[in-house]
């Protein structure tokens, strides 16, 4: 005869696997993580980098901006007139500025990933509760305490609700990196996010 607690524990993954909202659960991370692939998919759009290019005069200097220099009109003309005010320009020279990321890919997968950890917590937790008010509500609890020590059915509870956890926790992560090889070549915010 088995031990109490791993009776418990696959009395209880059976119960929370039979469960619709367990299925949906379980598929829900796979499908969105590959929808938003979908919808993101194609060639990423790198920001073109800013850049000033100052060219020497006989009147001093002049300053060729690019369309995207982050400079507003006005400290534009600061700029050219402090370079014609110094008057030590001997040739043309070029000042780049590096453009501005506008997508933080590792910041977002490790936020990603610590929702996921804390919905797999917040989830876990409350099936544990309701594991045990279920059984209070059925009267099985008496029973089931005649049979086992407490602290095998805590046991077996919670190994069977981690478990339940667990597999959808390592569906999703799976998922991710699974995506995130296959995705490798697609390019995109969230090909980047999954790599």
């Amino acid at each position: 005869m088995s031990h109490p607690v791993w009776l418990i524990a696959a009395r209880e993954f059976r119960t929370y696997a039979a469960t619709t909202s367990f299925w949906v659960a379980l598929a829900l991370g796979p499908l969105l993580m590959g929808g938003a692939l979908l919808l993101t998919s194609g060639p990423p759009k790198a920001p073109a980098s800013a850049s000033l290019t100052l060219v020497a005069e006989d009147r001093g200097a002049r300053a060729v901006f690019s369309d995207n220099f982050p400079l507003s009109e006005a400290a534009r003309r600061e700029v050219v007139a402090a370079i014609a005010r110094d008057g030590r320009l001997s040739g043309p020279v070029t000042v780049s500025a590096p453009a501005k990321a506008t997508f933080d890919a590792a910041a977002v997968s490790r936020f990603a990933l610590v929702m996921m950890l804390w919905l797999t917590l917040v989830g876990s937790l409350g099936m544990l509760l309701q594991a045990v008010v279920r059984e209070r509500a059925n009267r099985a609890l008496e029973s089931l305490l005649a049979a086992a020590r407490p602290i095998d059915i805590v046991l077996g509870k919670l190994a069977g609700v981690g478990a339940v956890s667990a597999l959808v926790l390592v569906a999703w992560v799976g998922s991710a990196a699974g995506l995130g090889a296959v995705a490798s070549e697609a390019g995109g915010a969230i090909s980047g996010l999954l790599r």
